[in-house]
């Protein structure tokens, strides 16, 4: 009798290596694994035909999108991707792979319908969230691009460049404990990421954490000492401290700075603001005067000039930049304006293209293309799009290069 019963438990293995392969096999056949892994075997030229018939399988035409899609055929990956939605309106890797290539084609109306609704069918996907916080972004719509980020790292927060975004778009909506946290997760998944310690000392600095900004810019320095941006934010922590020593310093590296960059201006700007906070007027209108020399446009150094003035008695000089001042200050208002409606959702293609011109007449051309560029592709009427573009050519061919005739500052 024992012999019979061990006897058959071979059978029962045979038996149950059968039926798993018999399961193995119709799980391929329903999830269409199997149909897609004969796809990907195909060469291109087989595959195109297949794709191209009208009773093309989802398995071939999403093959396609791929393929077309890794070979930068943008335009080309989103009609099959949507060809593939369309013969399956339940599959996320087409709706997400038809608005990813439109978005890259430079199609952002279409890009912000399609993954705006994938958000809604698929909310707990993080792939889909990324993707529609990039539309978001590149269209001036910084809030909502950040809720979708939040959302997305919630769901995988494994991706270091996505928590880099996300504190960039921290510091644009001026939120700079945010853009702390986030550049701090950078720094955990990627150590060696020296820019992300650059942009995370920066925003301890706008957050009024002067000696952890001190501590990430020193590190950040000893690995690159001719990055200014990383002297200039240590700076702005050395002369914040109260510590008098550290004031000297900070002069000392602003000095630095000043004589190492093109962006001299905003160096002016700051050490304006520690010669007021230590009561000089003087230096502070002088500090001013070479601030508004290197950049004319500057509504902040130029507002804190008129008001140094006024402070010194020299009213007529206040009141010979006044009307400048008060043109300067409209168009800010004017950008506020446009971008608080672009985040808002009113017509975005007609904000971005306000936003463009605003700052072209601000001489931002790179700000000023990048909003004309987002304008286009969310449906701005091409032709105001390219008389936009032109203008800002022409702007950019006109306008002298901000480089002043004084020289930089000087340490104490």
């Amino acid at each position: 009798m024992k012999k019979r019963k061990f006897g058959r438990i071979p059978l029962f293995l045979g038996l149950g290596v059968l039926f798993g392969i018999a399961a193995l096999a119709l799980r391929l056949l329903a999830t269409g694994e199997l149909a897609r892994w004969q796809a990907r075997r195909m060469p291109q030229e087989a595959l195109s035909s297949a794709a191209a018939r009208p009773d093309a399988s989802y398995a071939l035409v999403l093959e396609l999108a791929r393929r077309l899609e890794a070979d930068g055929r943008f335009r080309e990956a989103g009609r099959e991707y949507q060809r593939a939605a369309e013969l399956r309106p339940t599959a996320r890797e087409a709706w997400v792979g038809w608005g990813r290539s439109a978005y890259e084609a430079g199609d952002w109306k279409s890009a912000t319908a399609v993954l705006g609704r994938a958000v809604e069918v698929w909310p707990g996907d993080a792939e889909t969230r990324f993707a529609y916080a990039a539309v978001l972004g590149g269209s001036y719509r910084h809030r909502a691009a950040r809720d979708q980020l939040r959302e997305a790292l919630r769901h995988d927060p494994r991706k270091a460049e996505a928590w880099q975004t996300l504190g960039d778009l921290e510091m644009a909506l001026e939120n700079p404990l945010g853009a702390v946290d986030a550049y701090g997760r950078v720094r955990k998944l990627d150590p060696k990421n020296r820019e992300s310690q650059v942009r995370l000392g920066g925003a301890l600095v706008a957050a009024g954490r002067w000696e952890d900004a001190r501590r990430e810019l020193e590190a950040s320095l000893k690995e690159d000492p001719s990055d200014m941006n990383a002297r200039y934010h240590l700076a702005s922590a050395l002369v914040s401290t109260g510590r008098e020593e550290d004031r000297v310093q900070g002069l000392l590296e602003f000095s630095r700075v000043a004589a190492f960059t093109e962006d001299k201006g905003r160096v002016w700007v700051r050490l304006a603001e520690v010669s007021l906070k230590h009561g000089n007027a003087a230096d502070a209108a002088q500090a001013l005067e070479h601030a508004y020399d290197y950049n004319p446009y500057d509504v902040d150094a130029l507002q804190a000039l008129v008001r140094v003035y006024r402070q010194q008695k020299r009213l007529a000089e206040a009141r010979r930049f006044e009307p400048e001042l008060q043109r300067l200050q409209g168009l800010v208002a004017r950008e506020r304006q446009a971008q608080q409606r672009i985040g808002e959702g009113q017509d975005v293609p007609g904000n971005l293209l306000e936003l463009g011109r605003v700052l072209m007449e601000l001489r931002r051309p790179a700000e000023a293309r990048a909003a004309l560029q987002a304008a286009g592709a969310v449906g701005a009427p091409p032709a105001a799009v390219n008389q936009a573009v032109a203008r800002l050519d022409r702007v950019v061919q006109q306008t002298r290069p901000l480089v002043g005739r004084l020289t930089p500052p000087q340490g104490p």
